[in-house]
């Protein structure tokens, strides 16, 4: 039993890093948190389960793909700027796995969601993001509305071959940010 368990281990790490961390080294921490996870597909399907300590809503625009995620889904547009109107809840962690350059592609699409994502987090609340590292999200104007914050034992910002991890958090509404969030 306990090879096994290794051997699932080792295979999970080599086949697809990405679920390796999300699973191993990230969701074993988050406890009682209100938790946004954008875009969901069938690999997402036991995570109802895996983050069942905490308040997990989901969110992807595709309605096909509603049956891989939580009880509480929402079929719509990350960058729809309705969204904190449709989605009535202020999160603790927001996770963008794979949504930067798979669906958002445009830079005008990241900005819209890095600021709906500002507007759904709470005070201190913490966005994940994960895309290629060809993606240069440094260089967007709403990325002056979070700072880079070190989480779960971990760097804030890591590489995995040609993936790239950031872990930020919301900075406190600052006056010189209104344009930002217009």
């Amino acid at each position: 039993m306990k090879i096994r368990k290794i051997i699932r281990e080792v295979f999970l790490k080599k086949r697809n890093p990405i679920r390796y961390i999300l699973e191993r080294r990230i969701f074993p921490f988050i406890k009682n948190k209100d938790i946004l996870y954008v875009g969901v597909a069938e690999y997402t399907k036991d995570y109802p389960k895996r983050l069942r300590n905490n308040n997990l809503i989901t969110l992807d625009y595709n309605y096909k793909v509603k049956d891989y995620g939580a009880k509480e889904h929402f079929i719509e547009d990350i960058t729809n700027k309705n969204i904190t109107k449709i989605i009535n809840n202020r999160f603790d962690i927001i996770f963008l796995i794979g949504i930067f350059g798979y669906g958002v592609d445009t830079e005008l699409g990241m900005e819209k969601t890095l600021r709906n994502c500002y507007n759904l987090l709470k005070d201190n609340g913490i966005i994940i993001i994960e895309m290629s590292n060809k993606i240069r999200l440094r260089k967007l104007k709403t990325y002056n509305l979070f700072c880079e914050v070190e989480v779960f034992d971990m760097a804030s910002t890591f590489l995995i071959e040609d993936r790239v991890f950031y872990f930020w958090m919301k900075k406190p509404f600052l006056n010189n940010e209104k344009e930002i969030l217009k």
